[in-house]
């Protein structure tokens, strides 16, 4: 005679495999990173992920100077556009106390797929600064 070992009822046991495709990630994701590459600006960075099929924002954070030791913390909440296939392109719009910052950032081409270079706009406070910037994403 065959002894039975004690298992899961099969409800409980189609949820938990439902449970462990549904945490497992779908997708592989990429990081990138952007900065400003000259000295047009004190500080204009950021990085974040996204899936490499297709450009939703899964986390994204950033600083920016537009005046030198006033640092503006950016998050995901502030990205308004995200690109990135064969260039990359972000379009961030910051609420201040002292007005609104907006960010553009587009690159061209990649020669590698790694190092993606462009430029950047910001406008803030009447003034509109822009500059090289350097992206780099994998």
């Amino acid at each position: 005679m065959k002894q039975r070992h004690p298992s899961l009822p099969s409800g409980l046991a189609a949820l938990a495999a439902l449970y462990f495709l549904l945490s497992s990630p779908a997708h592989a994701t990429a990081t990138f990173n952007c900065e400003a590459a000259d000295r047009n600006i004190p500080k204009l960075m950021f990085e974040g992920h996204m899936p490499y099929d297709n450009n939703q924002l899964l986390d994204f954070r950033g600083e920016i100077e537009i005046e030198p030791g006033r640092t503006i913390e950016l998050g995901k909440q502030d990205v308004k556009k995200s690109y990135w296939k064969k260039t990359m392109a972000f379009e961030l719009k910051k609420q201040t106390a002292s007005g609104t910052i907006e960010i553009k950032i587009r690159t061209g081409k990649s020669a590698d797929d790694i190092e993606f270079p462009g430029t950047y706009e910001v406008r803030a406070g009447g003034k509109i600064i822009k500059g090289k910037a350097a992206c780099a994403g994998g």
